[in-house]
């Protein structure tokens, strides 16, 4: 359906890095990072061999992926980011654009050690 499924998968690949040639980005506990989304959301048509295999021929036919660089700040309060971000997958009836986003997470990884 439109607002969910059964069934999802996601995937993030990201590296991250020091700002070159800015010292105070680090004294802040600021770093840059490039990274990869990839993921789905789809129904389950039923229980059995048949549905799983279409269920999974459906993840991988119909996964939306996208790209981006951005600036991260993990400050006391959680992280922030700021992201250029493109779409690198879509579909016609999917609403997307690509531009600058930013947000802001609370989790308790911390990938910079």
């Amino acid at each position: 359906d439109a607002l969910g499924g059964d069934v999802m998968f996601s995937a993030l690949a990201a590296l991250n890095f020091e700002v070159p040639f800015a010292p105070a980005l680090k004294q802040a506990g600021i770093h840059a990072h490039v990274y990869g989304n990839a993921g789905n959301c789809v129904g389950l048509p039923g229980y059995g061999r048949q549905a799983l295999a279409s269920c999974a021929r459906e993840l991988k036919e119909k996964t939306r992926a996208s790209f981006g660089v951005g600036l991260v700040w993990s400050s006391p309060i959680g992280k922030l980011e700021a992201n250029y971000c493109r779409v690198a997958k879509a579909f016609a009836h999917d609403k997307w654009r690509n531009g600058f986003h930013f947000g802001f997470s609370t989790s308790n990884l911390d990938f910079q050690h």
